[in-house]
């Protein structure tokens, strides 16, 4: 196995990224709402808009070289007569000379058709992460590199999907730990898929046994590369978080799976208990432990999270989705507790345990008066911001 590659998964234990796909949100009075059809331009969405941004960038041979990469993020308001206003710089890219071209290209953009619905101080976002690319013409180019969630085509792994890559991971581990024994592993993986297939930004759940961290590396150093993501016809970044399960606990996942005659229930005589309560007793747990995205409290981002799971027959927690949420980060968040979730007391039917599906919406909210001063903490608070939850 490469050094290299078992350092980064070994220090990269699931560090929440800060970027996001391309997109607009919509803000007005300090705080984020997502109300109405966003702007769009030329016809197209936020990603024709950074494409065209980015084509229409100059570059000096002089002062960037090929490989440099940059990131930031825009706020603007497009008025009713499709013109530009409140241009502003919200992350910089570090340099000053790109930072004002980015500015003066969004500023003299045209063929804006404003947002319908919603505040008329509604501010359209456009976060952007590029890197230079000398072309034919030996001139530096700008390409996308932000590291998507979704795309058109999403990437594909031998002709399969996310499945397909775990079950190529757990063939070359193995199902037998040092000392013999039947490994009962689940864990998190993150990666990044690139255009051209190979995956980079490896990280992994910091409750993995350091054994199993080095044969998942050892595996990856031989990885077939992927069918790469498409957005609009052109190669993205796709950044993904998958579930990888090892022995005892693949088999249990495989158990409880649905089948015909086999799905899970809604209600059922004895619904399960969390701790020796119920559903409420689970949502104090969550209310705890999910931590409020820094990035998010910066912009004075909120909204709601909505979750499905299912709480197995043997009270285990799986088959976690995201129904809906503002923001990749709070799926994140979100995520990352509902996967650290101790056993349940599972639910019955007919003296009989049963799989039980729950969904449960988690809210972030800023308390008022909290404000970010700046430092990396909100002023006048210990922690940045709460996460409610309640039941439909």
């Amino acid at each position: 196995m490469h050094l290299g590659l078992m350092k980064r998964i070994l220090l990269l234990l699931l560090a929440a990224t800060a970027a996001v796909s391309v997109t607009a949100s919509s803000r007005t009075d300090g705080k984020q709402t997502l109300s109405g059809k966003p702007a769009s331009f030329q016809g197209g969405d936020m990603f024709a808009f950074s494409r065209y941004v980015r084509e229409n960038l100059t570059f000096s041979g002089d002062c960037y070289q090929e490989g440099d990469i940059f990131r930031l993020t825009l706020a603007f308001r497009v008025a009713k007569n499709g013109k530009v206003k409140d241009v502003e710089v919200e992350k910089s890219s570090g340099d000053d000379s790109l930072d004002g071209e980015v500015l003066r290209i969004v500023r003299e953009s045209t063929g804006w058709t404003a947002r319908k619905g919603g505040a008329s101080d509604v501010r359209e976002w456009l976060r952007m992460e590029i890197v230079l690319r000398r072309g034919t013409d030996g001139k530096l180019h700008a390409e996308d590199h932000f590291p998507y969630r979704k795309a058109d085509t999403m990437p594909t792994f031998e002709g399969g999907g996310p499945v397909k890559f775990r079950e190529w991971i757990a063939e070359r581990v193995g199902d037998r730990d040092p000392d013999g024994e039947l490994i009962d592993v689940r864990t998190s993986l993150r990666l990044v898929i690139e255009k051209d297939g190979s995956i980079t930004n490896l990280s992994v759940d910091d409750r993995t046994p350091a054994w199993l961290v080095e044969r998942i590396g050892k595996a990856l150093d031989s990885v077939p590369r992927w069918t790469p993501a498409v957005m609009q016809g052109e190669k993205v970044r796709i950044q993904a978080s998958l579930q990888l399960l090892f022995g005892k606990a693949a088999e249990r996942v495989k158990a409880n799976s649905l089948k015909d005659g086999d799905d899970a229930f809604l209600i059922v005589e004895q619904m399960p208990k969390f701790q020796g309560g119920d559903v409420m007793t689970f949502r104090n747990w969550v209310k705890l432990n999910v931590k409020y995205p820094v990035d998010m409290y910066k912009q004075g981002v909120e909204g709601r999270v909505v979750a499905t799971f299912i709480i197995n027959r043997d009270g285990s927690l799986s088959d976690v989705k995201i129904l809906q949420s503002p923001e990749a980060e709070f799926s994140r968040e979100v995520l990352r507790v509902l996967e650290r979730s101790p056993k349940w007391t599972p639910g019955q039917q007919k003296g009989k345990a049963v799989r039980v599906k729950y969904t449960i919406p988690v809210d972030f909210r800023i308390p008022a008066g909290r404000e970010y001063r700046g430092d990396g903490r909100p002023a006048n608070s210990s922690r940045m911001g709460r996460s409610q939850i309640t039941q439909f």
